[in-house]
């Protein structure tokens, strides 16, 4: 799991009123589990979340950044619109450095959060 909950607020859903508002774990966090399956002989990894696509990592003031989160085309938000931070294509491509040989699969994307940069990401086949 990579994140908990969700701020999308859909009017079907509970689950911003059952798991809370989107929490990112750190990527650091991330790293160290995918190295230490790899270690282990893991030859595929699923990256799991409510909306795996808004991931934003910012427990550190490095990844902390004035500019706006972009979402997809043809989407709009009501909400502010959220700022700085590593995303989810900065996440895919790390992960995806840490064994070239891992399968990684994600699951539970919004269209929403799912901008280009995703599928441009560096070592992914699109």
């Amino acid at each position: 799991s990579i994140m908990r909950g969700c701020d999308n607020m859909c009017s079907y859903c509970i689950v911003p009123f059952t798991r809370g508002r989107e929490r990112s774990r750190p990527i650091s966090s991330i790293l160290e589990e995918v190295q230490m399956l790899s270690d282990q002989g893991v030859k595929e990894v699923t990256l799991l979340g409510q909306n795996v696509n808004s991931y934003r990592e910012i427990s550190e003031e490095q990844f902390y950044s004035s500019e706006l989160t972009k979402l997809s085309r043809g989407f709009k938000t009501i909400y502010q619109t959220k700022q700085g931070g590593l995303r989810f294509s900065d996440l895919l491509d790390q992960v995806s450095r840490v064994d070239p040989d891992m399968r990684i699969r994600f699951t539970s994307p919004h269209p929403k959060d799912f901008p280009d940069e995703v599928c441009h990401t560096g070592h992914l086949p699109v």
